[in-house]
C-alpha cells in the first residue's frame, strides 16, 4: 500500500551528503482524504523530528539534514472530521558522513580505523585468495532466466566489484551506459522559465560482476590477523536491467521542482526557474541502480552526470484562447478522449478538493443548476456553463458550491464556485474533482479536447496515482508517461 524511495542529495565538496532529500509516495485512501507524513527519532514516536503541512498529493520530498535512525508514519483523514487513522512505514536509517539510507541500523568504523583506499579497491586477481562455497550454500537460482540472454556481444562489457564487509557493501559500478543528451530547450513562460532537456541511455548492459567477501581470522592464516583478507565468493555474467532515476543540479544544488519520465531507451527532466540560469553552470545527473541474485539478492546503485549546455532563451509562442480553470496548476484523474474507463470520456477531471473554479475567459454565464440529465445514476451535479466571446462554451460539473447566476457577465480568472463530489455515476457516490469541458457550441457533443484550447504548461499538470492506476494514462494526455 505504501511505499518509499529515495532520491540523491545534495553532494557536499568533500566526502559524504550535507543533507538527503527523501521522496515517499503511498496509494491514496479516495480522493477527499489528505495525508500527513510524521518523522520521529525514538521508537515510540513522542519525539517529532519533523511534519509536513496537509497533503492533497500522494507523494512528498522531506529533507534530512542529520544523520540518525527515523521512524516515520502517515496520519490519513477526511477534513472537517474527527477520525484518522495511521500507517507505520516503520525505521529508515541515514548516515551522511557514510552516504547511506537503508532500513538496516549499520555500525561504520571511525575514520582512523578504515582500511587503505589500496586495501578496498577493485582487487586484481593476484591478490585474491579465492575459494568455491560449499553446495549447500550456494543458494544462487538461474540469473539468466531473471535479467534475460547471457549474451555479452551487442555492447561493451560494464565490469562492477562489489566488496561485502558484514551489513555494508561498497560497490564500484564502471560502464558506458550510452547516455547522450539529444535536445536542450529553454523557454520563457512569461512567470517563469523552463529548462527541458531530452536524450538516450541503455536500458540494459551486457555485465561481469565480481563479489568479494571478507575471510574471517584464521589463527591458522597469518593473512586474517590483522587485516580483512579480500576472498572471491560469487560472480555472475550477463545482462542487467537498468533503472533511473534524473534531476538537473545548478551550481551543484538538486533542484527540487524536477519533472522527469523515463521510456525504454529515451528521457526527459525539466525544471521550473524563477530568473535566468543561462550562465550557471548546469548538470544532468542520473542515479542508475540494477540487481543481481548470487547468495541474495544485492542492489547496484551508481550516479552519473553529463554538462548541460544552456542553449538561447526562447518565447514560448500560444495561440490558445483561454487560462488554466484554477490559480495553480493541479493533477488529473481522466484524461479527454477515450480512456479506460469511459469513451469518450467529453473532457478533463481535475482531482482537486474544495478549490476555488476559475473562468477561462471572458464570458456570460449561460446556464446553473444540478444535472440529472443522464438519469439518476448519472448526474453531473452542480454545474455551471459560460458563453465566451469566441463563441465557444465551458462547463464546470460536481461543483461544491457556485458564486455565478445565470446571465452574470464573467472576466478571465472570475470566480466560478468550488470543486466538490455532487452528482453520482452508475449510481455511486463521486470522489472530489472536477469535470471540466471545452466546447464548440452549447451543446454536449461539441466538445473538444481542452489541452488544444488551455493556454498552459501541460507539463506541470501530472497524472495523479497513474502507478496504481495506469489506466489513467490513456486518452489524449499530453505527456503519455506521467
Amino acid at each position: 500500500m505504501f511505499s518509499l524511495m529515495y532520491m540523491a542529495s545534495i553532494l557536499a565538496l568533500n566526502t559524504g551528503w550535507e543533507s538527503k532529500d527523501v521522496y515517499f509516495t503511498w496509494t491514496p485512501q479516495g480522493e477527499e482524504y489528505k495525508y500527513v507524513v510524521e518523522v520521529y527519532t525514538d521508537r515510540e514516536l513522542t519525539q517529532l523530528y519533523t511534519q509536513t503541512d496537509p497533503l492533497d498529493t500522494y507523494f512528498v520530498y522531506i529533507t534530512f539534514t542529520e544523520s540518525n535512525l527515523y521512524f516515520v508514519r502517515i496520519k490519513y483523514f477526511i477534513p472537517n472530521s474527527n477520525e484518522y487513522e495511521y500507517f507505520n512505514w516503520g525505521q529508515i536509517y541515514l548516515n551522511l558522513e557514510h552516504e547511506y539510507l537503508g532500513e538496516d541500523e549499520i555500525w561504520f568504523e571511525p575514520e582512523e580505523e578504515v582500511l587503505p583506499v589500496e586495501q578496498v579497491s577493485p582487487p586484481v586477481i593476484e591478490d585474491i585468495y579465492q575459494y568455491t562455497l560449499p553446495k549447500d550454500l550456494d543458494m544462487r537460482e538461474e540469473v539468466g532466466s531473471v535479467l534475460g540472454s547471457t549474451t555479452l556481444d551487442t555492447k561493451e562489457i560494464c565490469n562492477i566489484y562489489m566488496f561485502k564487509n558484514g551489513k555494508h557493501t561498497d560497490t564500484t559500478f564502471r560502464c558506458k551506459l550510452g547516455i547522450k543528451i539529444s535536445k536542450v530547450k529553454y523557454l520563457d513562460w512569461g512567470e517563469y522559465l523552463t529548462l527541458e532537456v531530452e536524450g538516450t541511455y541503455f536500458d540494459t548492459v551486457p555485465a561481469k560482476v565480481k563479489i568479494f567477501d571478507c575471510r574471517r581470522f584464521d589463527i591458522l592464516n597469518p593473512l586474517t590477523w590483522f587485516e580483512c583478507k579480500k576472498i572471491l565468493v560469487d560472480s555472475y555474467e550477463g545482462n542487467l536491467p537498468l533503472r533511473y532515476i534524473g534531476y538537473i543540479k545548478l551550481n551543484g544544488i538538486t533542484q527540487k521542482s524536477v519533472v522527469w519520465g523515463f521510456a525504454d531507451t529515451s528521457f526527459f527532466v525539466r525544471n521550473i526557474y524563477t530568473k535566468d540560469i543561462s550562465k550557471e553552470n548546469l548538470k544532468l545527473s542520473l542515479e542508475i541502480s540494477s540487481y543481481v541474485k548470487g547468495k541474495e539478492w544485492i542492489d547496484v546503485i551508481s550516479t552519473t552526470q553529463k554538462q548541460i549546455s544552456i542553449p538561447k532563451l526562447e518565447k514560448s509562442p500560444s495561440n490558445k484562447p483561454f487560462s488554466f480553470p484554477f490559480e495553480k496548476s493541479v493533477g488529473v484523474n481522466q484524461w479527454y478522449g477515450c480512456t479506460t474507463y469511459q469513451c469518450p470520456h467529453k473532457g478533463i477531471d481535475f482531482g482537486v478538493y474544495m478549490k476555488e473554479v476559475l473562468s477561462i475567459g471572458d464570458g456570460k454565464v449561460v446556464s446553473i443548476g444540478y444535472d440529472k440529465y443522464g438519469g439518476e445514476c448519472f448526474q453531473g451535479g452542480k454545474y455551471v456553463i459560460v458563453r465566451h466571446t469566441n463563441g465557444m462554451h465551458s462547463t464546470y460539473f460536481h461543483l461544491d458550491s457556485y458564486s455565478v447566476k445565470v446571465g452574470d457577465i464573467v472576466k478571465n480568472g472570475s470566480l466560478i464556485g468550488v470543486t466538490g463530489n455532487t452528482g453520482k455515476w452508475n449510481c455511486q457516490n463521486l470522489g472530489y474533482h472536477l469535470h471540466f469541458e471545452t466546447r464548440k457550441e452549447r451543446i454536449s457533443s461539441s466538445h473538444v479536447n481542452p489541452v488544444q484550447y488551455i493556454n498552459a504548461d501541460w507539463n506541470q499538470v501530472p497524472t495523479l496515482n497513474y502507478k496504481t492506476y495506469p489506466g489513467r494514462l490513456t486518452g489524449e494526455n499530453p505527456h503519455p508517461n506521467f
